[in-house]
């Protein structure tokens, strides 16, 4: 049987390259592989379409993605193929078509170099010491102004936020996970007829899960310090760091799935199988869900995240009466609070 060997090609024109940037952001958003070549990276290029950055060794060639590049440096096969490695430098020329490198005393070099630091810090990184900055031929500092890239005070602010908020949510999930892992320990526990260790597992997921709720609520307290200080709500819209086509992290808050919820099980007479209902909800849901909700979360490679947001939304829907407590396991279940809810939010 033989094998096909990808072949590194450069791009061939500047669409290729927005490609190329949209799928960098999704692996640096998904895996910790390309979070931790970060700062290895010399060369970076910024797309006011996307008004972000990408790497010129990633962004130069071709049908990139995180998996091809960790092979960039050619198997015993490829090098027989005659596969051509990745180069940065080369890559680089080639992107000179589109690109030109500023200059570190142009005024522009410090307006790309804080936005390119704005990109690192969630990942708790900086630019590599030789940094080089490329942008479009036709951007220049005044044109970079009067185009609206330049970040005026309140878009800073956001931009803040979005980390803040971006913390929380990978806290959140991490906390999530190590509750799932706990319930799995416990599940197991119940099959061997471990009741004791089942129930001790039990007490210790629900220990978890209660200080889960106290990192939620300082997630609220931030949103509502921000607008006490600032003096405006977050804008919903300005709480993706990157515009139209690349969003990322900010998963959809837990809260957008009561009503959906509710709804579904509303539909199918008040009570039902928690994955009827959740395929119910993410149906509801579909044209809200982004990019990263649809991203597996790490405790569970085959889970993505909206569906573990919508089960610690059940959760939380218990403890606020809306779903009944005693239904059977696997099963939810609407209660008279819960209808009354749904009434008022149809109105």
């Amino acid at each position: 049987m033989v094998r096909t060997v990808r072949h590194f090609e450069l791009v061939k024109d500047y669409n290729e390259v927005i490609k190329n940037v949209e799928q960098f952001h999704r692996d640096l958003v998904s895996g910790a592989y390309m979070v931790g070549k970060l700062a290895q990276f010399k060369e970076w290029f910024y797309l006011p379409e996307l008004d972000t950055f990408g790497p010129s060794k990633y962004i130069g060639y071709n049908d990139m993605n995180s998996i091809f590049y960790n092979y960039g440096h050619r198997t015993p096969t490829q090098k027989k193929q005659g596969s051509s490695r990745l180069n940065g430098g080369v890559s680089t020329n080639r992107l000179r078509k589109w690109f030109r490198e500023i200059d570190k005393k142009d005024p522009l070099y410090n307006k790309m170099n804080s936005k390119l630091n704005s990109l690192f810090s969630p990942y708790g990184k900086i630019p590599n010491k030789a940094l080089q900055i490329y942008v479009p031929f036709e951007i220049n500092f005044t044109e970079f102004k009067s185009k609206n890239y330049e970040e005026d005070e309140m878009s800073d602010l956001t931009s803040k936020d979005n980390d803040v908020r971006f913390a929380f949510d990978i806290l959140l999930e991490e906390i999530e996970g190590t509750v799932e892992l706990i319930n799995q320990d416990g599940a197991d526990a119940f099959k061997k007829n471990d009741y004791e260790l089942a129930t001790k597992i039990a007490d210790q997921a629900k220990q978890v899960a209660i200080f889960r709720d106290k990192v939620k609520a300082l997630n609220e307290q931030w949103s509502a310090l921000y607008v006490e200080v600032f003096g405006e709500p977050i804008d919903s819209d300005k709480q993706r760091i990157y515009s139209n086509k690349l969003q990322r992290g900010l998963r959809t808050p837990e809260s957008e799935y009561c009503v959906p919820i509710l709804k579904s099980l509303s539909e199918i007479g008040g009570t039902g199988h928690i994955k009827d209902v959740l395929n119910m909800v993410y149906e509801k849901m579909r044209g809200m869900l982004n990019e990263y909700d649809h991203q597996p979360i790490t405790s569970s490679p085959d889970t993505p995240r909206w569906y573990n947001a919508a089960q610690w939304c059940r959760y939380a829907m218990i403890k606020d009466g809306f779903l009944k407590s005693d239904s059977p396991h696997g099963v939810w279940e609407i209660s008279d609070k819960g209808l009354q809810k749904l009434k008022g939010s149809c109105n």
